[in-house]
């Protein structure tokens, strides 16, 4: 049965970007570009349309034979213009259900892509100005191939041995899908982290991405995402202990701190991850580790173990106390520590600064977000577990989860 697509996505980088095509992003319309039917006017709302943007799933696999396009106007300081009406048509293989839809209150229309054949369907949407027509133009592929595999898995987990991502688009005829934008959805709570900002396919239809990671056997889920179209199943990298592990001593300690700080009711747990490495970073198995806590009432799950064969020992603590509590581990010869914060959930607030917004929509200008936790007198907290999403489908988000660094 064939499908409508219309996807929402979460992704690596915050960037507005518009779309895409086989030459890239959707771009402005022209005059040239405009089709038949279009208002004499930029909407009833008194601010003017200044740009429009294209949104959605651009990508489409065999079996899908719809896509739905969000179309926003937005006025010169980037705000929504409403009941904006607009002219949509379709080259190629596909045709639009509303050829003059009107954007809502979100300065948002729907345009609806229908496919008629495999291939190449080409979107224009646009309105008139005071000062002449205003719109976007892009492709919608039918029937493209996307496919995704890991190169190098099973590389150790030292921060710089790298599994690659390789994906590859084509079209239908199996030709090469070029400058399409793409992104990379990491799994909450991946320690996985890309070593490059690649953000289309190259001459080759291909999107390839290094990944390193610090935790060994980390259950990391890689989404690609290309065009808007989310590869399934997702990717599981696999990061391994140092092959020499169990013949040399280690020389570095790593205690990784998950979800701090956390409720002080006695059952909500802050996890605790030892690592212990040699002189390259990489980690090793079976050496035997230990923990204790400045608190008195901090409850640790394990307090002495061994990093195994995974090469990491985990762990957990919880509290009915709302306190800082530095934890510290040891190993032969060797000592790590760390502070963990716990609190009554009332007090926590979170506080989310935006710079430089609006931003050009050119996929590569950023607008920077700042999360700030705060206690209940206001001071800022360390190592809160934050996670980030937005509305957009096509709008990239650097890092979706993460922690306050101060």
């Amino acid at each position: 049965m064939y499908s409508i697509a219309r996807n929402w996505l979460l992704v690596l980088l915050f960037a507005a970007m518009a779309g895409c095509s086989g030459g890239g992003a959707f771009t402005p319309a022209t005059e040239g570009d405009t089709t038949t039917g279009l208002p004499v006017a930029g909407g009833t709302d008194t601010r003017e349309t200044a740009t429009v943007e294209a949104r959605g799933t651009f990508i489409l696999p065999p079996g899908v034979d719809s896509t739905e396009i969000a179309i926003v106007t937005l006025d010169e300081g980037g705000g929504p213009v409403p009941n904006v009406t607009l002219a949509a048509s379709v080259t190629g293989v596909g045709t639009v259900d509303n050829a003059n839809p009107v954007t809502g209150l979100n300065g948002e229309a729907i345009v609806k892509v229908n496919r008629t054949g495999d291939g190449e369907a080409i979107l224009t949407v646009a309105t008139v100005v005071s000062s002449g027509t205003v719109g976007v133009k892009g492709s919608i592929f039918f029937g493209a191939v996307v496919s995704a595999n890991l190169v190098n898995n099973g590389q150790v987990a030292d921060g710089q041995s790298e599994v690659t991502v390789q994906v590859r688009a084509q079209d239908a005829s199996g030709a090469p899908l070029v400058a399409i934008p793409s992104s990379l959805s990491f799994s909450p709570g991946s320690f996985a982290i890309p070593v490059s900002q690649v953000t289309e396919t190259d001459q080759n239809g291909l999107f390839v991405v290094g990944i390193t990671n610090t935790v060994p056997y980390d259950a990391t889920e890689i989404t690609p995402i290309i065009g808007g179209y989310r590869v399934e199943p997702a990717l599981t990298p696999t990061f391994v202990p140092s092959p020499s592990s169990g013949s040399i001593p280690p020389v570095t300690l790593d205690l990784i701190v998950a979800n701090s700080p956390a409720a002080a009711d006695g059952s909500t747990e802050i996890q605790l991850i030892v690592i212990a490495r040699d002189s390259t970073g990489a980690p090793l198995s079976d050496v035997s580790v230990s923990l204790s806590s400045s608190s008195s009432t901090a409850v640790l799950a394990n307090v002495v173990g061994t990093t195994g064969s995974e090469a990491k020992f985990e762990t957990s603590i919880s509290n009915t106390v709302e306190e800082n509590v530095t934890i510290t581990v040891t190993a032969p010869n060797l000592s790590a520590q760390t502070t963990v914060q716990f609190h009554n959930d009332s007090t926590v607030t979170l506080d989310l600064v935006v710079a430089n917004s609006p931003a050009a929509a050119d996929g590569s200008t950023g607008i920077q977000l700042i999360v700030v936790a705060r206690d209940s007198t206001g001071a800022p907290l360390s190592d809160v577990g934050i996670s980030l999403s937005s509305s957009s489908s096509t709008a990239v988000l650097a890092n979706v989860v993460g922690y306050n660094r101060f």
